[in-house]
């Protein structure tokens, strides 16, 4: 009987580690994903261009009370939400497509607004429940470094993105018959 209650307390001790692990590891579980697009150099007063897309695993935006929308501000320090946050915001639009129930989620959004201040900004970005203001998911890794028209570096950048978008539509009309004709 001896041998029978030590081999029990030894297995429930393995199930209870076992259990212990399996936690530790759904922390790292992501079901919500935000990619944030925009130019590494961004200009004080002109507007900034910025696309959101959100990947979601199915049923995780099931539980939402209203519309999701998806908020991005442009400030010095992010807050815990989109309204406890100080600066410009970029994006304040719904999210497109609306998910369905019980499928996974692929969509975003897009938006611009003007930099208020130099330096360099984080663009805090937000998936909020319009219904129970809920945040469903942020992200703070994305950041952009707001400087005059006139630097080095933004002229430097603004003659690299000219070369690339005439090289794109070159590479865009190459396949054509009339580029294959020449």
């Amino acid at each position: 009987m001896r041998h029978g209650r030590a081999w029990s307390v030894a297995l429930t001790a393995a199930l209870i580690a076992m259990l212990g692990a399996a936690v530790a590891a759904a922390d790292s579980f992501t079901p919500i994903t935000m990619n944030v697009g925009v130019t590494p150099i961004a200009r004080l007063g002109v507007p900034l261009r910025v696309k959101v897309s959100v990947h979601a695993d199915p049923g995780v935006l099931d539980t939402a009370d209203g519309p999701l929308r998806v908020k991005v501000k442009l400030a010095s320090e992010c807050g815990g939400s989109f309204e406890t946050t100080s600066g410009a915001t970029l994006v304040n639009a719904p999210l497109t497509p609306a998910p369905t129930v019980g499928r996974a989620y692929t969509g975003g959004a897009t938006g611009s607004g003007s930099p208020v201040a130099y330096g360099t900004r984080t663009l805090c970005t937000y998936l909020e429940d319009t219904g129970s203001n809920r945040v469903y998911a942020n992200d703070t890794s994305v950041t952009t470094s707001v400087t005059a028209a006139c630097t080095s570096a933004g002229r430097a950048y603004d003659r690299s993105l000219r070369s690339l978008r005439a090289a794109q539509r070159s590479l865009r009309h190459a396949g054509t018959p009339a580029a294959r004709a020449r």
